[in-house]
């Protein structure tokens, strides 16, 4: 039986985020296959942080999570100048084969292919 790819998005102002906010996301990156995390902008709150300081933030403290990192990667393949190298270094990984063999577990195709099949655009549905 296939198992089925669940996926689960995480919202909120993180400004600044908190030590809760990271158990969420850790309980929640074992749960699902994909889990994005929604960085908003609330009006009724007088903000610490610049949104790209909170993104930048959250990528730092999630670097330890897989299927976090390799939605970074799938959005950083979508750019026509990158190489795969690069996209795994960005993300954080030190070894380009535990990058492909990570990549390959949660996304089904080898970086590589994934960034053929988006240039071919067999992957809109994920931009």
């Amino acid at each position: 039986m296939n198992k089925k790819f669940t996926k689960a998005m995480f919202a909120g102002s993180f400004d600044p985020i908190t030590n809760g906010h990271l158990d969420i996301i850790c309980r929640a990156s074992k749960i699902f296959d994909e889990l994005q995390i929604g960085v908003l902008h609330n009006p009724n709150k007088k903000g610490l942080f610049s949104f790209e300081e909170r993104v930048e933030l959250i990528k730092s403290c999630t670097s330890h999570l897989d299927n976090i990192r390799i939605e970074q990667a799938k959005k950083l393949l979508m750019e026509d100048n990158i190489k795969v190298y690069q996209v795994c270094e960005k993300v954080g990984y030190k070894n380009i084969d535990y990058f492909h063999s990570k990549f390959k577990k949660y996304v089904g195709v080898s970086p590589l292919n994934y960034k053929k099949q988006i240039e071919l655009g067999k992957f809109k549905e994920l931009v």
